[in-house]
C-alpha cells in the first residue's frame, strides 16, 4: 500500500533551505504554519468552554500570528505574546521559569521581555525550533500550558518537502487492538447510513475533503460551496474542489463515515480530528488523535482490512436513514452534558466533562471519564436516551419536549428521560402501554419535526410550520 501521511502540520512549515551552504537545512515557521498551531487550540479550546489569546512568534521571538478569541481579557494578548517570546528566546517552556521564580529566584523577573508564567511552549520541527506558542486567558494557568503545549505539538509530523514517509514497521497488536467480528450482528443494511456529522449535518468539521487529494493538507471549507452526499452536508474551498466531489463523491469522500479508522479497526466508533489524516490506495481516512494514527499505521494493511470487515456491521447496528431528531443544545451537546453510560454503570445522573467527549448522529455527548466514552463508542445505541433523548412521556402522547436529565429510568435496558416529576408519574401509571405508544409514535415525530438531509434549521422551521 501507498500511503501518504497528512497529520496536523501537513504544508505547516516553509521547508525550503536557505540558500547558503552554512545554514542549509534551517527552518522557518511561516504565517500558514502559525495558523495551523492557533487553529488546532482554537478547536480544543471551543471544546473546553475557554476564551484564551494565542501569539505565535517565528524563533527570533517576532510576532507571526495573534488571535484573540471572543471573550478573551483584555491583556491576554500581551501576556501571551510574552510568554511565546520567552518560551523561545530562553528555549524551554516558561512553566519551568514560572517553578525557579516560585523557589525564589526572584532576580530573573528583572529580565527583560521576559515573561515566566506557564503557557508559553517552544516549537520544534525535527529537532529544531522554529518558533514558540503562547496561550492566556483560559481557565487557569494549567489549561494555558496544556493548550500551548497542544499546538506546539501540531507541527511534529510534518511531511512537507520530502518523500512521503512509510508506515512504522508492523509490531505485534494487543488482544484489545484486535477483537473478533461479532458474529451476533445483525446482515448489513444498504438503507443505513452511519456518518459522523454535527447537529447541522456538516460532515469533517467543515473541511474540504477533496482538499486532502489535491492540495495535500486540511483546508476549511465554505459554508456557501456545499455538496449533500449520503447524509452528510460537505464543504469545499473553491468550486473546482465541488465541482471534482460532484463529479465522483465516492472518490473524495472519507472512508468509514468520516469516523477515526483506528477506531474502526477495533470495532468502535470514535470522532476525529480533521488535522490527523491520510489517504490509503486512494482512500481518504481520518483519525481520532496521533495516537490512533500511529497504532492504526503499526500494522496498517491489517488494521485496513480489520475496519473494512468491521465497518458493515457497525452500519448495521448505529446506522440510521432518513431525517434525525436528537435533542442537543446551542453547542450541540445532548443530554445537557449528562454522561449516558452513567445512568447504567452508576445508576444516577452524573454531569461529564467535556475533557471526555464523542459525538454520534450530529450530537455530542460527554463523559465522566475516559473508560465510560470508550463504553459508549464500542456500542452507542446501547447507552443513548430513548426519543432522541427527549421526554418519553411527551412521545407516547405524540409531542416533543425537553427533559430534565435527573429525572430519569431504565426500562428493559433502554434508558428513558423525562421532563418533569409529572411526566415521569403519567408514563409510569401504565409503563407498558406508555413505552409501546411511544415507540409507535416516534418514527412519526421524527419524520415530522426532525431534520432532514441537507435542511437547514430555519428551513426546517419554515416546514415545521407548514411554510416551507
Amino acid at each position: 500500500m501507498r500511503n501518504f501521511v497528512g497529520t496536523v502540520a501537513s504544508l505547516a512549515l516553509a521547508l525550503a533551505p536557505a540558500a547558503h551552504a552554512q545554514v542549509a537545512g534551517k527552518y522557518s515557521l511561516d504565517l500558514e504554519g502559525a495558523r495551523r498551531v492557533a487553529g488546532a487550540i482554537e478547536r480544543e479550546a471551543k471544546k473546553l468552554g475557554a476564551t484564551p489569546a494565542i501569539a505565535i512568534v517565528d524563533d527570533g521571538g517576532h510576532l507571526v500570528a495573534l488571535v484573540r478569541m471572543d471573550g478573551a481579557f483584555a491583556a491576554a494578548a500581551r501576556v501571551s505574546t510574552g510568554k511565546a517570546r520567552t518560551a523561545v528566546l530562553f528555549r524551554k517552556p516558561t512553566r519551568d521559569f514560572e517553578n525557579i521564580v516560585n523557589k525564589g529566584r526572584f532576580t530573573m523577573t528583572a529580565l527583560s521581555d521576559f515573561t515566566p508564567l506557564q503557557g508559553g511552549v517552544p516549537i520544534t520541527y525535527q529537532g529544531q525550533i522554529v518558533g514558540a506558542v503562547g496561550v492566556s486567558g483560559a481557565a487557569s494557568a494549567q489549561q494555558d500550558d496544556d493548550l500551548a503545549t497542544l499546538g506546539a505539538k501540531a507541527l511534529d509530523r510534518d511531511t512537507v518537502g520530502a518523500a512521503p514517509a512509510p508506515p512504522p514497521a508492523p509490531t505485534a497488536a494487543p488482544a484489545t487492538v484486535t477483537p473478533p467480528i461479532s458474529s451476533a450482528r445483525p446482515a448489513s443494511d444498504s438503507s443505513k447510513l452511519l456518518v459522523l456529522r454535527d447537529k447541522d449535518g456538516v460532515a469533517i468539521e467543515g473541511y474540504d475533503p477533496v482538499a486532502y487529494f489535491t492540495d495535500g493538507k486540511p483546508v476549511l471549507g465554505r459554508a456557501d460551496l456545499h455538496t449533500l452526499h449520503k447524509g452528510s452536508i460537505y464543504w469545499f474551498a473553491s468550486a473546482d474542489h465541488k465541482a471534482r466531489f460532484d463529479a465522483d463523491p465516492d472518490k473524495y469522500a472519507p472512508q468509514y463515515g468520516g469516523y477515526c479508522g483506528y477506531a474502526a479497526s477495533i470495532d468502535r466508533l470514535s470522532p476525529i480530528s480533521p488535522d490527523f489524516w491520510q489517504i490509503v490506495d486512494g482512500r481518504l481516512i481520518l483519525q481520532h488523535n496521533q495516537k490512533a494514527f500511529d497504532l492504526f499505521n503499526a500494522d496498517l494493511a491489517g488494521n485496513v482490512k480489520r475496519a473494512d470487515a468491521n465497518w458493515p456491521g457497525l452500519v448495521a447496528e448505529n446506522g440510521s436513514g432518513g431525517p434525525w431528531l436528537v435533542n442537543v443544545d446551542e453547542a450541540g451537546v445532548a443530554i445537557q452534558g449528562y454522561d449516558p453510560v452513567a445512568y447504567f454503570t452508576d445508576a444516577r445522573a452524573v454531569k461529564g466533562s467535556s475533557q471526555f467527549e464523542s459525538t454520534f448522529n450530529g450530537a455530542l455527548y460527554h463523559f465522566a471519564s475516559a473508560e465510560h466514552r470508550v463504553q459508549f463508542e464500542l456500542a452507542p445505541t446501547k447507552y443513548l436516551p430513548q426519543y432522541g433523548g427527549y421526554c418519553g412521556y411527551a412521545a407516547s402522547i405524540d409531542k416533543v419536549s425537553i427533559v430534565n436529565p435527573e429525572i430519569w429510568q431504565i426500562v428493559d435496558g433502554r434508558l428513558v428521560l423525562q421532563h418533569t416529576p409529572e411526566a415521569y408519574r403519567l408514563f409510569n401509571e401504565n409503563l407498558t402501554e406508555s413505552v409501546k405508544r411511544a415507540d409507535a409514535n416516534w418514527p412519526g415525530l421524527i419524520a415530522r419535526e426532525g431534520r432532514r438531509d441537507g435542511e437547514s434549521a430555519f428551513a426546517r422551521l419554515l416546514r415545521r410550520w407548514g411554510l416551507g
